[in-house]
């Protein structure tokens, strides 16, 4: 059978659809691609914003631990008023009662953890608030010094027989 003229598909009018339908398909792919190219982030989380943020949860991580009561409940503040069950409190009533080598062996056995397995380095500093200045003195400091511009500190206080103490945790890494 021989196909005629008439028969063909530009002949009919299908052809003209066809194409017709592919164009619009094709605009509608565009517009897809396009407008899923305008949502995405122009760029990424760059890397030293990425380590800032995470060496920060490191720090808050410990101080957090440190202030568990019985290791089950979490401390809800950054304050721990005279809860004797938290680590924290106790290392720092005992430093305050002159003995830091408890304080300096728990933060020394974290310190030695961070530093074998994640490259970090500490420092913790132990202030007392001046109620007559109101300023904050440093009576105890463990670690390295930090010369590093992109450490990060965190904080809890402490109060030790009515007396406010900031313990002031630095990292960065090495």
């Amino acid at each position: 059978m021989r196909k005629t003229s008439k028969d063909s598909l530009f002949t009919c009018g299908k052809g003209q659809m066809y194409l017709l339908e592919a164009i619009i398909a094709a605009f509608v792919m565009l517009g897809a691609a396009f407008f899923m190219v305008k949502l995405a982030p122009l760029q990424g989380c760059q890397e030293k914003e990425f380590s800032t943020l995470q060496l920060k949860k490191y720090a808050d991580d410990i101080l957090e631990i440190l202030s568990m009561e019985n290791t089950t409940k979490l401390q809800k503040s950054l304050i721990t008023v005279g809860n004797d069950t938290t680590l924290l409190y106790k290392c720092v009533k005992k430093g305050v009662n002159g003995n830091w080598s408890s304080f300096d062996k728990t933060f020394y056995d974290i310190g030695k953890t961070l530093k074998d397995n994640l490259s970090i380095m500490y420092k913790v500093e132990v202030f007392k608030f001046n109620k007559s200045t109101d300023t904050l003195e440093k009576i105890h400091c463990n670690g390295t010094e930090v010369d590093v511009s992109n450490s990060v500190s965190s904080f809890r206080i402490v109060i030790v027989n009515g007396e406010v103490y900031e313990v002031r945790l630095t990292l960065w890494y090495i």
